[in-house]
């Protein structure tokens, strides 16, 4: 790229930065700005200057806004990634996302890059060293999800076996509010893209439809069996996806609190929903059942439609307790993936053929024994791309540990680090969006704050 290139870019998304969360907006041009002095000289990268900026702007605008206007609707259409990906620039080219995935992929000469990733000088264990508790919070039951807000690490919501939904303050700690949200237990819960809205799902036949800044009901959707899953969809958070005990899986409108016209499909053998994930452009829909199957779903967003996709068995067939979705792990794994938990193992999928989700199993991970009490266990990402040798997860334990694990399939599948503080089994788990913070969950109800261990320079 030549250096007016660079400038250009640089430009666009300053417009954007002051739309965006306070806590990014310096690391995001920092980190672009590394970014692009890794390509110096990079002659792949000539003739995609103009097309790269068009793209960068519709994503830009799609996401924040226009910077001239802020958004004022929550139910805001948004022109989706995979309309984007359809379009064609002004080369004449048809553009692929897998075209800017190659454009983009680091070289192996990418020094900034390496070295603000600390691989220059540390392992990936010592890259997730924590240096002790941040804080303690405690539920009077068994917590069952957890999540921090997207983009803000201050924000964590937790919920627990009797109902009560809360939502702490990290730093300092405190809790913001603590809602009795449902009459039975809270089985699943998810931030918008905005974080101004939570949904959460129970055993009690209902979701509940929350604003996250007032701790206010905003829309309670009711059904006639449990709700175990639900999920915002990525391109359109005014739908979401939920599955119940009875495996039928359904798109519902948020505004209208009604089940989409021809959004709804029902799991194979009479199975039981348990968790389910969307893919990041919203055009894949995996959902995880009691007998160890994953459903794949082809979702139209334009009309709210659900395809049957493909459907893929566990090795060991154990309850599917957790699916999350990963676009691009780190350089060295480039595909598309799915982290699973059934039973005590831990799997990671490729996803194959983005059309109807086929998955191919890449690597199989032992978390811990098996207990004569099962317990749910879940996993996660770590959200920051990693530009290291290796890409980490971490998963609860029967034992009340947190466990690291490196997912590349090639690396060692022991583990990376292990984090003990829980006397209980450890039911949730999950990183800040700057990765300063961890958040584990237990059945006794103990949150506990895990805080990063900084890097010395």
């Amino acid at each position: 790229m030549m250096i007016s290139s660079w400038q250009h870019i640089l430009a666009q998304d300053a417009r954007w930065n002051s739309l965006k969360d306070p806590c990014i907006r310096n690391l995001y041009l920092r980190r672009r700005s590394q970014l692009l002095a890794d390509v110096v000289g990079d002659s792949g990268s000539q003739g995609f200057d103009k097309n790269y900026l068009k793209l960068r702007a519709q994503i830009l605008t799609s996401t924040y806004g226009s910077p001239e206007q802020r958004r004022s609707s929550r139910s805001d259409s948004f022109q989706t990634q995979d309309q984007l990906c359809n379009e064609t620039p002004d080369s004449g080219r048809p553009w692929s996302a897998s075209s800017v995935h190659e454009a983009l992929t680091p070289s192996k000469d990418a020094y900034a890059s390496r070295a603000m990733a600390g691989v220059m000088t540390e392992s990936l264990s010592l890259s997730y060293t924590f240096s002790g508790v941040h804080h303690i919070f405690e539920q009077s039951s068994c917590v069952n999800c957890l999540s921090f807000a997207n983009n803000n690490p201050d924000l964590l919501c937790v919920a627990d076996s009797q109902g009560v939904l809360c939502i702490y303050q990290v730093d300092p700690p405190k809790v913001l509010h603590r809602i009795p949200a449902h009459s039975g237990p809270i089985v699943d819960l998810e931030w918008s893209i905005s974080n101004d809205v939570i949904i959460c799902c129970s055993i009690d036949c209902s979701l509940s439809v929350w604003d996250s800044a007032k701790g206010s009901l905003l829309r309670s959707i009711k059904d006639t069996v449990p709700i175990m899953c639900a999920a915002f969809q990525p391109a359109n958070n005014n739908m979401l996806a939920m599955a119940n005990a009875r495996g039928l899986v359904q798109v519902v409108s948020v505004s209208t609190g009604m089940v989409v016209r021809g959004g709804c499909q029902q799991l194979q053998g009479n199975a039981r929903a348990q968790a389910l994930t969307f893919s990041i452009c919203g055009t894949l829909l995996w959902v995880g059942d009691d007998k160890g199957s994953i459903h794949s779903y082809v979702f139209d967003i334009s009309s709210g439609k659900l395809l049957k996709g493909r459907r893929f068995c566990a090795p060991e067939g154990k309850p599917v307790t957790c699916i999350s979705f990963r676009h691009w792990v780190n350089r060295q794994a480039r595909d598309p993936c799915l982290l699973v938990n059934s039973g005590t193992l831990l799997l990671v999928y490729g996803v194959v053929n983005p059309k109807d989700g086929t998955l191919v199993l890449k690597k199989r991970i032992h978390v811990c024994a098996e207990s004569k009490t099962p317990a749910p266990l879940k996993s996660c990402f770590s959200p920051i791309m990693s530009f290291r040798d290796g890409s980490c997860v971490v998963t609860g334990s029967i034992d009340g540990g947190l466990i690291f694990f490196d997912v590349i399939p090639s690396h060692a599948s022991s583990p990376v680090n292990t984090l003990q503080g829980h006397s209980k089994t450890v039911t949730d788990v999950g990183f800040a969006a700057d990765e300063k913070m961890l958040a584990s969950a237990d059945s006794s109800g103990v949150v506990i704050l895990w805080k990063k261990e900084p890097r010395q320079r």
